[in-house]
């Protein structure tokens, strides 16, 4: 890289990832071993995720020995007092190579940082905080009755779904999507050195490429359930505990045609078969229950917009019901509920009241 030429046109990020591109080329084992740090210090997604670890490390003393020395380094990092720690960064700020001062001269190179350098030794510091720093990262939400389509710098795409919201942080070695509430349909770019998680509530989905539909509404009967629905591919789904860490004893592995519900803990219930076209249903404006509360259904329908139909009996909440709806057909919905449920509707202030039929 020309420096001369090629510094003052580059931001801070840039110059950085030219950098810590180099230095993977130039050393893959310490860079790799620096990712491997990162994911352990998270916590392993899943036993296949430590078992690539392990093999990683007995592949080859050389990459014992680097991860020994990351691990060493990030300690020693973190004694450093918190303007050693900036002393350190500025030293090594790019582009301008910047002389050592004499003081750190000689100070061990592994030390510094539990990450890859490129601007001799100091820059490991640098390291750390490039690799665990997002390189993308939005926030997105729809409207209540609107689909928002999402297209993501790595090739993958989200559909977010009435009143849904996702939070979308890219690192340089894994990426992340939270969903605080709602439901989305996502189409994940294959990438095996960059896995995909999807975490909402309790629940961790990690896939590498695939098609699948996750839902978390906090506010339904159950706060907290978790829906996963796969269309394509396979996906590992697991439960999470409150410092992010993966609960490796109720994972399971999800294929095409597959859907789970987790609980608020994360504990996941029986895999259930689905045709393709229910995997998000609602993508093309239809809810589909199945032997669902009335109450639910209502309240489903609310999430597009007011229906206008009220439900004061409990009896006539548990009722259950079945079938495929148009979202913007309301009034299509109500005039079958007396065909196929023993209930009739009451205009009542302003509303229409869903009664039982011999009230």
């Amino acid at each position: 890289m020309n420096r001369s030429s090629d510094g003052p046109n580059l931001s801070q990020d840039e110059i950085e990832e030219r950098a810590m591109d180099e230095y993977a080329r130039r050393h893959p084992v310490d860079y790799t071993a620096a990712v491997w740090h990162l994911r352990k210090l998270e916590g392993f997604s899943g036993s296949a995720e430590k078992r690539e670890f392990e093999d990683w490390l007995a592949a080859s003393p050389a990459h014992a020995a680097a991860f020994r020395e990351i691990e060493r380094g990030h300690e020693e990092l973190r004694r450093l007092s918190p303007a050693e720690r900036a002393h350190l960064q500025a030293m090594c700020a790019p582009p301008t190579a910047r002389p050592v001062p004499a003081r750190w001269r000689g100070f061990p190179a592994w030390r510094l940082a539990a990450a890859s350098c490129v601007c001799a030794a100091v820059f490991l510091a640098l390291g750390w905080q490039y690799l665990t720093r997002p390189a993308f990262e939005q926030r997105y939400a729809s409207e209540r009755g609107q689909q928002l389509s999402v297209s993501l710098p790595d090739g993958s795409a989200l559909l977010l779904d009435s009143l849904s919201r996702a939070e979308v942080v890219f690192y340089r070695y894994r990426r992340e999507v939270r969903l605080p509430a709602g439901q989305i349909l996502f189409h994940v770019a294959a990438n095996a050195e960059k896995p995909f998680d999807v975490l909402a509530g309790n629940t961790r989905v990690r896939v590498v490429g695939t098609q699948f539909s996750v839902r978390h509404i906090p506010g339904d009967p159950l706060p907290g359930n978790v829906e996963v629905r796969v269309a394509e591919g396979r996906l590992r789904v697991s439960g999470r505990t409150a410092d992010g860490g993966t609960i490796e004893e109720n994972a399971v592995e999800l294929l095409a045609g597959q859907e789970l519900t987790l609980d608020p803990a994360g504990v996941p219930g029986v895999i259930a078969q689905l045709a393709p076209e229910n995997v998000a249903p609602w993508r093309v404006g239809r809810l589909t229950f199945d032997g669902a509360l009335l109450s639910d259904a209502l309240a489903e329908f609310e999430r597009y917009g007011p229906t206008g139909l009220i439900i004061r009996d409990p009896q006539v909440a548990r009722l259950h019901i079945s079938g495929s709806f148009e979202v913007r057909r309301i009034d299509a919905f109500t005039r079958t509920l007396p065909r196929i449920l023993p209930v009739r509707l009451e205009a009542r202030d302003g509303l229409i009241e869903i009664v039982r039929a011999d009230g």
